[in-house]
């Protein structure tokens, strides 16, 4: 217990020596409060708090940049996999519409070959029917 008050004994008295010295600083030597070594302690505190945070504040910066970084890494795979998915859909519909122009063709082709099956089938159909008239012409007379 005894070493306890010794402790707190010191404490105090440098307690008011501080004390004191602001107050001769102060008062006796005219000094503003921030060039006495109070003042000047206490700026150095703050010195290396505003340090302290600013270096805090820089690596929260990078952080954040780095985080915005990431973000856009992510935005950017996935709009580039929109696009490719945007690209197929195109690509299969340029196909799709080439077909339609193959099939169009063919089916007019398919026509024009129908048409000229129907033509000629009609054209024989005709002989036969020439034939059968001339047939029945010759009987007659």
């Amino acid at each position: 217990m005894g070493s306890a008050l010794k402790i707190i004994d010191f404490l105090i008295s440098l307690r008011r020596r501080a004390a004191l010295d602001i107050q001769t600083q102060l008062v006796d030597q005219h000094q503003s409060l921030q060039d006495t070594s109070a003042g000047m302690e206490v700026e150095r505190e703050l010195q290396q708090t505003k340090e302290k945070y600013a270096k805090e504040l820089k690596e929260l910066k990078e952080k954040q940049k780095q985080a915005l970084v990431e973000k856009y890494k992510e935005q950017f795979e996935m709009l580039r996999k929109e696009a490719e998915k945007s690209q197929e859909i195109i690509s299969r519909m340029e196909r799709d519409q080439q077909d339609l122009q193959v099939s169009y063709w063919q089916l007019l082709a398919d026509s024009e070959e129908r048409r000229k099956q129907v033509i000629q089938q009609l054209q024989q159909q005709l002989q036969q029917v020439i034939k059968a008239q001339e047939n029945m012409e010759r009987r007659l007379h």
